[in-house]
């Protein structure tokens, strides 16, 4: 009988064909619901927190505005770290096991250690973010059904350039879900980075570069004439006990001699002179093509060797960790060629008391950005070609 019974449902015939195509269509129904099912589940809180190494990040978030607030409006981490694509979601799965596989390692398996990588991870997830212009954020998020007016000034005229610029969320909104990292301790550490790099290869380089602020004197052990500041190329002439003779070539303008600056195209504060360091200063061969009043000149003079490097490339280092970790808080890092060198120096005014730099660490970021600006020939060219097609 259930041979027959066998033959019957397997033999070339019309019973044999829909029983095989409703059997593999109730089949198929059960696999996709399962695996519905499971990518829902997938996606729950409860799925998310199961694990050990979520006990630090599921403490932080239960405190935020996202797990609970005046509204009842309530965020899991699934809606603002997976994306509610099918294929996007699958990849961002797969990508978040990284984070079992480095708790498996011993990598994060204390809270000693998961602090200790907390910027790291942190700025996975804050690139990852930004490269998809905080897709996950709009599921909830949309600058269109922003009411503006409700809104500080501030707020108002941000949201409106975030929102032609198509930016980022995560770029100014930090901090909301999660501890922020320890940004000063990270700064430290670019620093303890910086300061191993003082004195290498200075005492034979034929240039040098200062990593701060230092003194300028007429001779070696003299009275001081001036100052050079962070990251100004200088010529070695002559070592003497500790002491090194420089050269700085830059540039002045009528009415501020005192004042020598990188180049009249980039006017970035290279040096600063006493009324007795003027007799110090002496004319150099000029440039074609110079704006008129700037004067090419040459400065020499006598610092101490100790706060020097022998390359500019680990003081830029420096000041971009700086401007990254300090002023990449409270929004995006803008590229130092977004603005020329004059706007950067009003920006980082502007910006001072917010950023919370010491006096040295805002004046070569601000050095750092002023030197890799814009050209303001080149940003004024584009401002009148804007002009033009408007």
């Amino acid at each position: 009988m259930i041979g027959k019974l066998w033959n019957a449902l397997w033999s070339p015939s019309r019973l044999a064909t829909a029983t095989l195509l409703i059997g593999g269509g109730f089949l198929g129904l059960a696999v996709f619901g399962g695996f519905s099912i499971f990518l829902h589940h997938s996606n729950s809180l409860e799925f998310c927190t199961s694990c050990h190494e979520m006990d630090t990040p599921y403490a932080e978030y239960s405190k935020s505005k996202h797990a609970s607030n005046r509204t009842g409006a309530h965020a899991v981490c699934a809606d603002c770290h997976v994306p509610k694509a099918l294929g996007p979601m699958l990849v961002r799965k797969v990508m978040a096991t990284n984070h079992v596989v480095q708790m498996v390692l011993g990598k994060i398996d204390t809270p000693e250690k998961y602090e200790a990588h907390r910027l790291e991870m942190a700025r996975k997830v804050w690139g990852y973010m930004e490269k998809r212009k905080s897709r996950e954020c709009h599921n909830c998020h949309s600058y269109a059904n922003m009411t503006r007016t409700l809104q500080n000034e501030k707020a108002q005229r941000r949201h409106a350039q975030a929102d032609k610029e198509g930016e980022a969320c995560v770029s100014c909104h930090k901090g909301l879900a999660h501890k922020l990292p320890d940004f000063d301790a990270a700064v430290a550490d670019a620093r303890e980075v910086l300061e191993g790099k003082v004195g290498q290869g200075t005492g034979a380089a034929r240039g040098v570069v200062p990593v701060q602020t230092v003194k300028l004197h007429g001779e070696a052990q003299g009275s001081v004439i001036g100052s050079v500041l962070a990251a100004a190329p200088l010529d070695v002439l002559e070592r003497q006990d500790g002491w090194f003779k420089v050269r700085l070539t830059g540039w002045s303008k009528d009415g501020k001699a005192s004042i020598l600056f990188d180049a009249p195209w980039r006017p970035v504060f290279r040096a600063g002179l006493k009324q007795s360091g003027l007799e110090y200063v002496a004319p150099a061969a000029l440039a074609e093509g110079v704006a008129p009043g700037w004067n090419r000149v040459q400065l020499e003079g006598w610092i101490e060797d100790s706060r020097l490097v022998s390359s500019v490339a680990p003081v830029w280092t420096f000041a971009e960790a700086v401007y990254d970790l300090k002023c990449g808080t409270c929004h995006r890092a803008y590229p130092a060629t977004q603005y020329t060198a004059e706007e950067w120096a009003e920006h980082m005014k502007a910006m001072k008391s917010y950023a919370k730099l010491d006096k040295e660490d805002h004046r070569l970021v601000q050095i750092y950005l002023q030197f890799h600006a814009r050209n303001g020939k080149q940003a004024a060219a584009e401002a009148a070609q804007d002009g033009k097609g408007s």
